[in-house]
């Protein structure tokens, strides 16, 4: 078996003052759903700042939110098709009001084909979600992040164990 790919990303988490959460819907090849928060991989010479803003204006259609502090870091390893790929990710708190997220800049890629929509998901009700959360322990995360406020420095979320399967 080869090594697996390295990637390095930057996700989001849109909060709002109630305390909901926007997350992404997709659909992968092999009828596998999944909630993740808005975000991706970043490009050749961008700052993770730069990526971030890159990322919401392609996935939410949203230029002006403000980047907060960052949160957590997590790394997680999956399998697209044949390739593997290990992924390390950087998440950064946003403050924002509730808005009507549009993906019309998302560019042509696997994601584009896999994204079923967006749902802003009052943190209580994370549990109750009809699909996989990404990452583990969103929920209490979230929570643990309204009571508390952001950590003084990121901290590492890596608990999942799972080699997920992404087959396009």
């Amino acid at each position: 078996m080869s090594s697996p790919l390295e990637r390095r990303a930057v996700r989001a988490v849109l909060l709002t003052p109630s305390a909901e959460i926007l997350l992404m819907h997709l659909e992968f090849p092999n009828q596998r759903w999944l909630w993740l928060t808005p975000g991706g991989g970043m490009e050749p010479g961008e700052t993770e700042h730069q990526t971030l803003h890159r990322e919401l204006e392609e996935e939410v259609g949203r230029s002006d939110l403000t980047i907060g502090p960052a949160l957590w870091t997590r790394t997680h390893t999956f399998r697209i098709d044949a390739r593997l790929l290990t992924q390390y990710e950087r998440y950064y708190l946003i403050e924002t009001d509730r808005f009507h997220p549009s993906p019309k800049n998302m560019p042509d890629e696997p994601e584009s084909e896999w994204f079923r929509g967006f749902r802003w998901w009052p943190i209580d009700t994370l549990r109750e979600a009809d699909h996989r959360v990404a990452p583990n322990g969103l929920d209490e995360l979230l929570a643990r992040l309204v009571s508390d406020g952001p950590p003084e420095r990121a901290f590492d979320i890596s608990t999942q164990t799972e080699l997920p399967t992404i087959a396009t």
